[in-house]
Order: C-alpha cells, then sequence, then structure tokens
C-alpha cells in the first residue's frame, strides 16, 4: 500500500463508529478497487475466510448490511474527500 493511498483510507476512519485496525484498513483499500475476497486474500497473503472476517468487522463498525453497500460507503467517503476519482 502506498503512503498517499493508507492517507487516503485513513480519512475514513473518521467516519468510523469504531476505530479501524490496520488490516481492516488494507481490506477496504482493495474493496474499493473492485477485488473479490481470494484475491484480497492474495494480496494480504491471508486466508479468504479471514478476510471475510475482516469485511463483516467492517459491516458492522461502519453500519453497512452487505459488501456493496460497505463498498459504496467507502467509495462515498472518499469521493466525498476528494481522494477517489469518479
Amino acid at each position: 500500500m502506498t503512503n498517499d493511498t493508507h492517507d487516503k483510507l485513513s480519512l475514513i476512519d473518521q467516519y468510523a463508529h469504531a476505530t479501524l485496525t490496520k488490516r481492516e484498513l488494507e481490506c477496504c483499500q482493495w474493496l474499493i478497487f473492485g477485488y473479490s475476497n481470494s484475491r484480497i486474500a492474495k494480496k494480504l497473503n491471508i486466508s479468504a475466510r479471514t478476510v471475510e472476517h475482516y469485511i463483516n468487522s467492517l459491516k458492522i463498525k461502519l453500519r453497512c448490511t452487505s459488501k456493496r453497500s460497505l463498498t459504496e460507503y467507502l467509495r462515498q467517503k472518499l469521493n466525498h474527500q476528494g481522494k477517489y476519482p469518479t
């Protein structure tokens, strides 16, 4: 993850109802770009089941009901901050 991407993703934390972990933020990065759980797992060198756990945790923390709504929420927050290209 580049420093610029990490800085962008750290902005999400301002909107979170709880603190996001480093791994959750890393999952956010790849979700925004449309990666599947298995592809995220390969990028992070963890199991797809662990990625699923992180995504479920993110959904709870960010009050999203689905992976799709989570991805849309993340993109919206970054776009609102001028950090996500449209």
